[in-house]
């Protein structure tokens, strides 16, 4: 009845790219192939160990961002012969030869870039000068502070090919030359951009006669003992002499395999008649055959194919030995490889999924995602320099939608949705006949941020100087038109970057504060009749919440407060009193206190006092306590630092 050749598949420019594809496992919220990205920072140790008149003190933190595309399927038959007919038994057939040039490919791309800061201190209590022998205190020998950042995915790669030395093999994963990744992977001044780097693996059969398409990432890590033993060693040196070579040793073999089937065929008729579905799929020979119950009265419109895929993990292990003379002679040979995952009981199931592409039968058009996502601060906040698709809590942030052509349908709603959820977030935001972007705002408010504890998943805690961000993924999307050529929906991430808590010495002897805010400790003597004479027992501090221009302080709030020692356990049995300047006070000598006090824009202070000093002989030496604040999610966590001589 018709006949027509048309592309089929994620893409018809012969680009198979995985930006276009298919989720490897959809239920992780991505659409087609989707973009994500997060940020972490935490601190990994604060602490101090003193010893006799000897005191060292560490400091250590890191930080980490990572942007992956997919994981993902990808596949082309540019030109596949496709014949709609009306058998004599009644209903409708398909019949779709899927041609010679079948492409696919499966696997993502990644990038990561790790940081980490480690500050170390070692002091001696010593007198202070010559002619005051009698007045010691803690002197400071040396102080070492460094920062760094790596990309880690090129680190990586660089260490497995050192690894595999001139036996290296031609492993899958290598630099992301499209960089697709690009704009989703510039971390800060510091880091700059990340590279990109992709595991892939192609198609190496067709359809028709046979049922799948098979692609596998694979990455094969060799590790050559023939370096390492001395009586190989020799050996290997004698043989070069001779333009010869040899390797012998494990072998580890990663791989990600993936099966593709077509399960379907839907078409649409002329007029937008309603879609009628043909199917299972049989094959005879090279042609695919589908049938249904609907037979075909116009000319078809929009076509459909329906395919599933499934993909698993794997890691094997096995031997391999390769020796080479006078580049003559030449053998290799491999062993079995043993599943090292189902040794150790942690095989991972391979994992089910669907999908569908169309193609516009008239314009030849593979409909494929033609829309991006934008995000930006549409307010300025002094205290917080923007960042790319970075929204900065209580300041309006603007999402703006993008059409790579102009919307020829009727004026409708481009839908939006957000993972995870965000209570009042925006739904939707409108698109005119023949517009080409859209706008949608919202302003997130402060709040509490996965954890990331394996033990409890899903657990939250307050945001914190060393880890304020949140991540989320927006996903846009309109409504399917049979006039275009464009399949309208794409997912990209942003990053929610909350406000928090501050705490600054105002009077008192200043101390060691955290990384991330030095003023934030004090020096306190427990007992004043004991050296060193010049530290008071209290100290004065300002605490403070970085509000957004034009919100109002809020007058009251509960605010949680506790000490833990330089080991960060908690710390009881000492006389240690907070008084804040709205009359709120609190003991801190049995466990963790909450104090109602408002949260002024400009600031409040406190008072801290350690009331309780030590027996004879006096601690002749000062540990390291921090105060906790906890505010919760709408206002986070800050520390102050106490750096306490004759503590009791």
């Amino acid at each position: 009845m018709q006949q027509f050749s048309i592309p089929i598949g994620t893409s018809g420019d012969g680009s198979l790219s995985l930006a276009d594809g298919l989720p490897l496992f959809p239920t992780i919220g991505t659409a087609r192939a989707g973009v994500s990205n997060t940020a972490r920072s935490n601190v990994l140790f604060d602490g101090a160990a003193t010893i006799l008149f000897s005191r060292t003190k560490v400091s250590a933190f890191y930080e980490f961002f990572i942007g992956v595309l997919g994981p993902a399927v990808a596949f082309e038959f540019p030109n596949a012969q496709v014949n709609l007919n009306n058998p004599e038994g009644g209903g409708g057939q398909v019949l779709v030869d899927f041609g010679q040039n079948q492409q696919m490919v499966a696997g993502l791309g990644v990038g990561m870039v790790v940081g980490a800061g480690l500050k170390v201190t070692q002091q001696f209590y010593l007198p202070e000068s010559w002619f005051s022998p009698w007045k010691l205190s803690w002197r400071t020998a040396f102080e070492l502070s460094i920062q760094f950042q790596v990309d880690f995915i090129r680190l990586l790669l660089n260490l497995i090919a050192l690894l595999l030395g001139e036996s290296r093999s031609a492993g899958l994963i290598a630099r992301d030359s499209a960089s697709k990744l690009e704009r989703f992977l510039n971390v800060s001044d510091q880091f700059g951009f990340a590279e990109s780097f992709k595991f892939y693996g192609y198609s190496s059969n067709k359809l028709g006669p046979e049922k799948r398409l098979n692609a596998t990432p694979a990455f094969v890590i060799p590790f050559d003992f023939t370096k390492a033993i001395p009586g190989l060693a020799n050996f290997i040196k004698r043989l070069a002499a001779v333009v010869g070579e040899c390797s012998v040793g494990p072998m580890f073999l990663i791989q990600m395999p993936v099966s593709l089937e077509v399960d379907s065929f839907t078409v649409v008729g002329q007029g937008g008649s309603s879609p009628a579905t043909y199917g299972p799929v049989a094959y005879d020979g090279s042609t695919a055959i589908a049938n249904g119950n609907e037979r075909f009265t116009t000319n078809a419109q929009r076509f459909s194919t329906k395919v599933s895929y499934h993909t698993g993990f794997e890691v094997g292990l096995s031997v391999y030995f390769r020796i080479q003379i006078c580049k003559v002679f030449s053998f290799q040979r491999t062993g079995p490889s043993l599943d090292l995952l189902h040794l150790l009981l942690a095989q991972i199931p391979t994992y089910d999924a669907s999908g569908s592409v169309s193609t516009n039968i008239q314009s030849g058009c593979v409909l494929i995602p033609r829309m991006s996502i934008a995000f930006s601060s549409s307010g300025s906040d002094p205290d917080f320099p923007p960042e790319p698709n970075t929204a900065v809590a209580d300041v309006s942030f603007k999402g703006e939608v993008f059409l790579d052509d102009p919307w020829d349908g009727p004026p409708t709603q481009i839908h939006i949705r957000i993972n995870p959820p965000v209570a009042g977030f925006p739904t939707s935001c409108p698109i005119n006949t023949g517009g080409k972007s859209s706008q949608f705002e919202y302003t997130f408010g402060n709040q509490c941020v996965i954890s990331g504890d394996t033990h409890h998943p899903g657990t939250t805690i307050s945001p914190s100087a060393s880890s304020p961000y949140q991540s989320f993924s927006i996903r846009a999307s309109l409504p399917d038109s049979s006039e275009s050529c464009a399949d309208w929906e794409v997912t990209a991430p942003v990053k929610l970057r909350n406000r928090i808590l501050q705490a600054t010495l105002v009077e008192g002897t200043a101390g060691d504060g955290p990384v991330f805010s030095p003023t934030a400790g004090a020096q306190l003597n427990a007992d004043p009749s004991q050296p060193p004479a010049d530290v008071k027992n209290f100290a004065k501090v300002k605490y403070r919440f970085p509000y957004a221009p034009g919100r109002n302080p809020v007058t009251a709030t509960v605010l949680n407060v506790y000490l833990v020692d330089e080991e960060r356990r908690p710390h009881k049995g000492s006389n240690v009193r907070i008084s804040f300047e709205s009359g709120a006070s609190a003991s801190l000598f049995n466990a963790a206190k909450q104090v109602i006090v408002p949260m002024p824009d400009s600031g409040a202070t406190f008072t801290i006092e350690w009331l309780s000093s030590s027996p004879p002989p006096p601690r002749n030496y000062s540990n390291l306590f921090y105060l906790i604040l906890d505010a919760g999610c709408q206002f986070g966590q800050t520390e102050f630092w106490l750096n306490v001589w004759n503590w009791l």
